[in-house]
This record gives C-alpha cells, sequence and structure tokens, in this order.
C-alpha cells in the first residue's frame, strides 16, 4: 500500500493557488513519496497545471469521493 496522500484544500481564487505552490514544494520535501492531492476549482487550476509542483488536481465535487 502507497503512503496516504496530503490533502489541501484551496478552492477561491488563482493567486491563492499560485501562493500554494511553495507550500507544495515543501510538503514533498517534508513528506517524500506521500502523494499530493489538492481540492479547487477546475476554472483556477486548469490553467496553472504545466507550471504547477507535481500534484493531483480535483474539483470539490470530487471531494465525497475521497
Amino acid at each position: 500500500m502507497g503512503r496516504k496522500p496530503i490533502l489541501i484544500l484551496q478552492m477561491h481564487r488563482m493567486g491563492d493557488l499560485i501562493l500554494s505552490f511553495p507550500l507544495m514544494l515543501w510538503l514533498q520535501r517534508e513528506y517524500p513519496g506521500h502523494p499530493l492531492w489538492v481540492v479547487g476549482e477546475p476554472r483556477f487550476y486548469n490553467a496553472l497545471l504545466a507550471i504547477s509542483p507535481a500534484a493531483t488536481y480535483m474539483s470539490w465535487t470530487a471531494v465525497k469521493k475521497l
């Protein structure tokens, strides 16, 4: 079984999501092997996927599946 994922909830604005990038990088260094999951608004994170730290992004509507 893989390591437990780390969940980040960032659903407000694109700028807030960008400001979360250093947190994501720190979490990757501090907890290697734990996947990062980010719940947010697709209209904000879709434009950032190419520059974002490695993470799995999902819409807030997917929270019930978590």
